[in-house]
């Protein structure tokens, strides 16, 4: 292993990878790269080292971890003029996808992983506000959850939250959560009772006109 496993979320003894939240160097490798979508503002391997205070093989190592094993679309480019970078559209994932499909089997899994995860609309989705999500990892016990609440769900109650707490800033994503999972989220009498009363409230408006 290039990297040390605490660092990625790693018990060796148990072989249990604990992939949220980050772990602290995670969270720094990522965050160092947020200002970086898009190939032509990559950032040099040594830039991002110093960065993410890694070595330059802890950062290949984390590169791959993250791909990998996070399906973050983190992606790379060799050469002067190379560098690492957040994928900024699905074009550019399949650009990457096509480069190492023609270097073998290991860049083509390598490459599935970035195509499957390339998309920086869901990446602000998991994030919002990458800076909080850095501040709470690295107060976090690296443990594994034995009870209560699994971390999806305490994912998804931390993001609703920051949504809510500013309607404005994410209505249109408020109103797609709205749209596609009301329907799961309330109760069928309530949601049955809620048609009733839009109904009546249509056939109020159609009456006035």
């Amino acid at each position: 292993m290039r990297i040390a496993a605490n660092k990625i979320g790693l018990n060796l003894r148990t072989g249990y990878h604990r992939k949220n939240p980050l772990t602290p160097e995670e969270s720094k490798f990522y965050g160092a790269l947020w200002d970086h979508v898009g190939e032509e503002n990559a950032v040099s391997a040594a830039d991002l080292a110093e960065l993410s205070d890694l070595s330059g093989r802890e950062v290949r190592a984390m590169h791959n971890h993250m791909l990998f094993d996070h399906n973050l679309p983190v992606l790379s480019a060799a050469g002067p003029k190379g560098g690492y970078w957040i994928a900024e559209n699905e074009g550019e994932a399949r650009q990457f996808y096509d480069a190492f499909r023609r270097r073998g089997l290991t860049g083509l899994v390598k490459a599935s992983r970035g195509k499957q995860s390339a998309m920086v609309d869901m990446v602000t989705q998991l994030s919002f506000e990458f800076e909080d999500l850095v501040d709470q990892t690295a107060a976090t016990p690296m443990i594994r959850p034995l009870g209560g609440r699994p971390l999806p769900v305490d994912v998804v109650d931390a993001f609703l939250e920051k949504m809510t707490g500013d309607p404005e800033k994410f209505a249109d994503g408020l109103r797609k959560i709205r749209e596609k999972y009301g329907a799961v989220l309330l109760p069928r009498e309530r949601v049955r009772a809620m048609q009733v009363q839009a109904a009546k409230l249509s056939a109020m408006v159609a009456s006035l006109g």
